[in-house]
């Protein structure tokens, strides 16, 4: 989110609320990330799309 200080408040939390419910569908299955870190997280600003990378540790 640093990265892209040019997003408001209100889109940031917006973003950061996607990211949680991605974490905790991937933990409802059982799985665990174990890496997460910014740059694993890839935000389409457009389209609000969210997607979490790199599974090679779950």
């Amino acid at each position: 989110m640093e990265s892209h200080s040019q997003l408001d408040l209100k889109a940031k939390i917006r973003f950061m609320i996607k990211i949680a419910k991605i974490i905790g569908a991937i933990h409802k299955h059982g799985y665990v990330h174990r890496d997460i870190k910014p740059e694993k997280i890839l935000i389409n600003k457009q389209t609000e799309e969210i997607r979490l990378t790199d599974f090679g540790i779950v």
